[in-house]
């Protein structure tokens, strides 16, 4: 399943549309997260980079609402505010709701 993200992300940056979203959804199915708690959403995160990558923001930000609260080794706050990667979906409002949901909270002393 990561060999498939992997690919799918590869063919999205070179245009591939098709082959991209089609590799990328497959990994999904390889890997869900009801099976693999952990792995599956980096899965998910990586569908969503993919369908970023290729002009399909809504599926996009979807997929990432489905792995923002979860634990494990979905995208954490700092890899959606800072990397470049997810700037095709800056300035929309939901994604911007995301990050701000997987922003640290301020703790009383």
């Amino acid at each position: 399943a990561a060999y498939l993200t992997a690919v799918a992300e590869n063919d999205a940056r070179l245009g591939r549309k098709e082959d991209a979203t089609r590799e990328a959804r497959r990994a999904v199915d390889l890997m869900p997260i009801s099976t693999d708690s952990l792995n599956g959403p980096t899965n998910v995160a990586g569908l969503a980079l993919v369908y970023a990558w290729t002009g399909a923001r809504a599926l996009a930000l979807e997929q990432l609402e489905k792995v923002a609260t979860l634990p494990g080794y979905g995208p954490t706050y700092g890899n959606l505010l800072l990397n470049p990667c997810w700037d095709d979906l800056r300035g929309d409002k939901r994604f911007d709701k995301i990050v701000a949901s997987l922003a640290p909270k301020a703790t009383s002393p």
